[in-house]
């Protein structure tokens, strides 16, 4: 079953969640990795020499989280979706529960509380909480951002407006103005 909301499908929802660092080992101060790219120059061509590598830097490299299945969430209210990950590094399925926020609202405080409860009730017990929004009040962020429950990561996701479809839908025959 693919899950869907009025947004769109999920896979289009969440495309990335977080950047990869370059030292995983060590925490963000070792710095994000980034695209490199060949510098190819006359100089290199000409004495058949390999080309430099340049580091691009306004590109840092995404770790995307890939889903093998995803599931609507019905015992619940403030928590929409499950899914199943596959982590490529280590070839281990993880689960992620998913909380949206309302098109015309944005996720605040009491939304988050209410998922991290329920979430705490998810058998089996989830990797990841993914909240996503098209908007995040501040208060809400801080609190996501402050939660550290061990074995869980929480992760924001600013969905695009490009999302809402609710104008796409088929309009009947009268509604049309040609």
């Amino acid at each position: 079953m693919k899950f869907q909301t009025s947004f769109g499908s999920i896979t289009e929802v969440i495309e990335q969640l977080n950047y990869k660092l370059s030292h995983p080992d060590q925490s963000v101060s070792s710095g994000f990795a980034y695209k490199t790219v060949p510098h190819i120059t006359l100089k290199s061509i000409a004495n058949n020499e390999p080309p430099e590598q340049e580091t691009l830097y306004d590109q840092p490299e995404i770790e995307k989280i890939q889903f093998t299945r995803i599931e609507m969430l019905t015992d619940t209210k403030f928590l929409h979706g499950t899914a199943e990950t596959i982590e490529p590094s280590v070839h281990d399925h993880k689960i992620a529960v998913i909380c949206f926020a309302g098109e015309t609202k944005p996720l605040d405080v009491r939304i988050v509380d209410q998922a991290l409860r329920e979430a705490e009730t998810i058998r089996p017990k989830p990797n990841y909480l993914i909240f996503a929004a098209f908007q995040i009040d501040p208060a809400a962020a801080k609190l996501i951002d402050d939660t550290k429950w061990p074995g869980l990561t929480l992760f924001k996701v600013q969905m695009n407006t490009d999302l809402m479809t609710r104008d796409l839908k088929k309009k009947s025959a009268s509604s049309q103005s040609f």
